[in-house]
């Protein structure tokens, strides 16, 4: 047997190992089917009376967000809650019409509050959203963007049902779709592919969540404790960053056991994806630069899939040329059904059935996303500075 064999041979096997592995876990990640059984229960849990009645502040970091509140704001207002809420708006010195805008809402709606700073001081969003928790005016916080809607007038009650019944939860996490509707299907393959990508997000930190691993959220749909905020320090550890207000806030609050996720549709926020790859590009670079600060055995999980995923389409793409090329085809067809099925499932749990046809195309895009970003992010040090 030639040196070429055995270098085959030896690849045939790392790709097997990649393959089982990352089948493993689509087997094991798995989401609550949305049958109807569990939607009535979710309405039966947002009409009990909360152990402690405590009120909730919703805040907002705003940053020349004029045209985004004037549409979004209103829904965020009129949220249909059983207990007192405020919606505070941090304007993070914003040179738009943003001060204009929200002097016009605070004269219509009286639990409206708004936190003006005067100079922005270090990039993102980090010290308008700490201004905002020690200035909110209730214990519960509801976070979300001036660029979001909530799905529904429930959104605020489901996502701080946990927190009120439970007073051990510090922490919810929520999903938030890319994109302004989940009843219509994706027209071009970048609106494809990230509502993909957003999926296969969310269906990640979710299944970690329930496994006793939460590790992130995402800031546009996100509740938790002021008293968690503090507890950690805040931001103080990871300041410097200009990204990771969310999912680095998570990181260091989130346990197995205080930490509870919503799935119901109508705590769904919805929020508009980039226009074209290179803003995609830039955004996923300054998101993805974070998880080098996370926990060592989220970052060690993590990378064991994102490498199992990418090292699986790698192999397979070298291993086609060789005499393994027919075996290698036999496991990615095994694969691939399993990642299938698994999408059958959670599509219904986001309610993004409408790329299912596209799976392989996609999942071969996220294995290159992993391999091609991993790389990025292992030799770039460059960061994303803007908010």
């Amino acid at each position: 047997m030639s040196i070429v064999d055995v270098c085959f041979m030896v690849l045939f096997w790392l790709f097997a190992a990649a393959t089982l592995v990352n089948s493993l876990w689509y087997l094991i990640a798995r989401l609550p089917e949305p049958t109807q059984s569990h939607f009535q229960q979710e309405t039966v849990r947002e009409n009990l009376t909360p152990v402690q009645e405590q009120g909730v502040t919703v805040l907002i970091c705003a940053r020349n967000e004029a045209f985004n509140l004037r549409r979004y704001l209103p829904v965020v207002l009129e949220q249909a809650s059983p207990v007192p809420f405020e919606v505070l708006v941090v304007d993070d010195a914003s040179s738009d019409d943003t001060p204009d805008v929200l002097a016009f809402f605070q004269e219509q709606y009286a639990h409206l509050n708004v936190l003006r700073l005067a100079a922005k001081k270090i990039p993102g969003k980090k010290h308008a959203l700490s201004q905002g928790i020690a200035s909110a005016k209730y214990d519960l916080l509801l976070l979300t963007d001036a660029d979001c809607q909530p799905r529904s007038a429930q959104w605020l009650t489901l996502m701080s049902a946990p927190l009120q019944q439970q007073p051990s939860i510090e922490i919810v996490l929520g999903y938030a779709p890319c994109g302004w509707s989940d009843t219509t299907a994706p027209t071009t393959w970048l609106d494809r592919w990230m509502r993909f990508e957003t999926v296969h997000t969310a269906w990640t930190y979710f299944a970690f969540a329930r496994l006793g691993l939460p590790y992130m959220g995402v800031g546009r749909n996100l509740a938790l404790r002021k008293r968690a905020f503090a507890r950690v320090g805040g931001f103080t550890t990871h300041l410097h960053l200009p990204s990771g207000d969310d999912d680095l806030l998570v990181n260091a609050i989130s346990t197995q056991h205080n930490t509870s996720t919503c799935l119901d549709p109508r705590s769904f926020v919805f929020s508009e994806g980039k226009k074209t790859w290179l803003e995609w590009y830039k955004q996923k670079c300054r998101h993805l630069s974070t998880g080098t600060l996370y926990r060592p055995t989220h970052r060690m999980l993590l990378g064991a899939l994102a490498l199992s995923h990418s090292g699986h389409f790698a192999a397979l793409l070298v291993l086609t040329f060789s005499i393994w090329g027919a075996c290698a085809w036999i496991l990615w067809a095994m694969r691939i059904i399993v990642v299938w099925l698994g999408w059958l499932q959670t599509s219904r749990s986001f309610r993004e059935p409408h790329m299912t046809l596209h799976v392989p195309i996609l999942d071969a895009m996220m294995g290159t996303y992993f391999g091609v970003f991993g790389l990025i992010l292992a030799f770039s040090r460059k960061r994303d500075t803007e908010w």
